[in-house]
């Protein structure tokens, strides 16, 4: 099964980055993989066009039948952890919330946002 992520541009997050620690973790990478994707343009996504220029950070070989709860808290516990590296203290570290959209082509679209954005 796949996950498109979608991360707001206000989270500042470079999606190489995030593909790059999240494949370099034994941790992470055994759960899955991931890989930067430009949204293919016959795609409407209902978002604004400026939070999929970067592209779309894509999840694929969890494995199956994990529910959809389950597979944002993993991502979530990933961007925490990230982000608390990112920044060296807790306390400048954004919280995150994560929403899904409904899957149009079997693929859900995880969108990563500020809390309270």
């Amino acid at each position: 099964m796949e996950y498109s992520v979608l991360i707001s541009p206000t989270l500042a997050l470079d999606v190489p980055e995030l593909v790059e620690a999240w494949n370099s973790s034994t941790e992470w990478k055994e759960k899955a993989m991931a890989k930067q994707v430009q949204p293919d343009q016959t795609t409407a996504y209902p978002l604004d066009p400026a939070t999929v220029q970067e592209g779309l950070l894509v999840f694929y070989g969890f494995a199956g039948g994990l529910a959809l709860d389950i597979v944002k808290d993993l991502i979530k516990n990933f961007l925490i952890s990230f982000l608390k590296k990112k920044f060296s203290d807790d306390t400048d570290a954004p919280e995150v919330e994560l929403k899904e959209i409904p899957p149009k082509s079997g693929t859900y679209v995880i969108i990563v946002k500020a809390k309270g954005e």
